[in-house]
C-alpha cells in the first residue's frame, strides 16, 4: 500500500495477521472502488474515501430530519412538537421545585427564629425570677445554637 504506515509485527505475532489489524475495512456503504488513473507503477491501488460526522444535540442532525422527511412530512415536524412539549415540561418541573425550596428555606428561617426568639425569652424570663446562672446558660445556649446554625447551615448544600 503507498502512503500507508504498517506497524511491524510483534514477537510470535504473524506478519499476515499484524497487517490484517492495521487496515481499516470499510462499510460497504462507505467503499467508492475504482481504478484511478495512473501510471502503471500504481497498478491495482484502490482509493477509498471514509468520512465520519459527529452531531450532538438535543435534537436530530437537519440531515437526519430530512431523511425522515422522505419517510413521511409530518415527522420533522412531529419531532419539533415533542421537542417543545418536552422542554416546557422540564421548564415547569424546575419551577416547581425551585418554589418548593424557596417555601422550605423560608419555613425553616421562620422556625429557627421562633426557637431562637422562645430560648432568648425563656432565659430572660428565668434569669428575672432569680435564677440568674440558669438564665444566662440559657440565653448564652440560645445565642450559640443561633450563630452555629446561622455558620455551618448551609454546609451541606457547600459539598
Amino acid at each position: 500500500m503507498v502512503g500507508a504506515e504498517i506497524s511491524p509485527p510483534l514477537e510470535g505475532e504473524d506478519p499476515e495477521e499484524a497487517r490484517r489489524e492495521d487496515e481499516i475495512e470499510p462499510a460497504d456503504d462507505d467503499v467508492i472502488e475504482g481504478e484511478p488513473e495512473t501510471d502503471d507503477s500504481q497498478k491495482g491501488l484502490h482509493v477509498v474515501h471514509r468520512e465520519m460526522r459527529s452531531y450532538r444535540g438535543p435534537l436530530p442532525s437537519p440531515e437526519t430530519l430530512e431523511r425522515y422527511k422522505e419517510v413521511d412530512s409530518r415527522f420533522p415536524d412531529e419531532i419539533l412538537a415533542a421537542f417543545r412539549e418536552q422542554r416546557t415540561h422540564r421548564q415547569e418541573m424546575e419551577r416547581t421545585l425551585l418554589a418548593g425550596s424557596e417555601r422550605r428555606a423560608n419555613r425553616g428561617q421562620w422556625l429557627g427564629t421562633g426557637l431562637l426568639g422562645v430560648g432568648l425569652a425563656g432565659g430572660i424570663w428565668v434569669t428575672l425570677a432569680g435564677q440568674s446562672v440558669t438564665g444566662g446558660l440559657m440565653v448564652t445556649a440560645a445565642l450559640a445554637l443561633g450563630a452555629l446554625s446561622y455558620v455551618f447551615g448551609d454546609s451541606r448544600k457547600k459539598d
